[in-house]
Order: structure tokens, then C-alpha cells, then sequence
């Protein structure tokens, strides 16, 4: 998400699992993971969040999940 604010600026926030009521579902050491992040800038709006389920073995290219939006340019 750092990489995306540099290309798009904007602002970025971060809740990881300790900052958030999750922390009581899951175990100590995922409480540095993100469950999410938003990315606003002008038009776009980036979210994402690190791999979650404690209980499943990630598959590598597979442990992010993220979700885009933008808007049509006016001109």
C-alpha cells in the first residue's frame, strides 16, 4: 500500500488485527497483520488486507486480498 501512495499520493489507512476487535479471534501472532488498509486518492480508492485465516495454509501469490475502484475521467 506504501508503494501505491507513492504512486497516487493520497491518504493511507492502516488497521492491523491488534488495533481492532478481531485481536480476541485470532492468535497473537497475527496481531501485526493488516486487516485493512484504504488507500483515497481523487478518483481511486484502493483497499486491501493480509492473509487471515489462521486455520488454512496459504498459497503463495494468494495472501492479499485487494479491491480497486476509480472513476471515469470527466474530460
Amino acid at each position: 500500500m506504501e508503494f501505491y501512495k507513492s504512486c497516487f499520493g493520497g491518504e493511507l489507512n492502516l488497521v492491523k488485527v491488534g488495533e481492532s476487535p478481531a485481536k480476541d479471534y485470532m492468535p497473537a501472532a497475527m496481531h501485526d497483520r493488516v486487516v485493512n488498509a484504504r488507500l483515497k486518492s481523487g478518483s481511486i480508492d484502493i483497499s486491501a488486507s493480509d492473509w487471515l485465516m489462521p486455520n488454512r495454509t496459504p498459497v503463495r501469490g494468494n495472501t492479499v486480498c485487494l479491491y480497486l475502484r476509480g472513476e471515469r475521467s470527466k474530460n
